[in-house]
């Protein structure tokens, strides 16, 4: 399931004085990056902040392994 991030979805930074505009997070209005998000990028679900380059060297050596056998 989609799920848009809460800071997004909130409404930041938009929200600040300085913005003027109006915001628009309707599914929908950016298909590309909703398609990589749902089923293409799994970087988004298992490399984040504070992983290093060898936690996510690890996660992707465990693909190839799956891949492989």
């Amino acid at each position: 399931m989609f799920t848009r991030r809460t800071v997004y979805a909130n409404g930041c930074p938009f929200n600040c004085p300085c913005y003027k505009g109006e915001v628009d997070y309707s599914k929908g209005i950016c298909p590309v990056t909703e398609r990589l998000y749902e089923s293409e990028m799994i970087m988004n679900t298992y490399c984040y902040p504070p992983m290093t380059t060898d936690d996510m060297d690890d996660i992707a050596n465990a693909f190839e392994k799956v891949l492989d056998n």
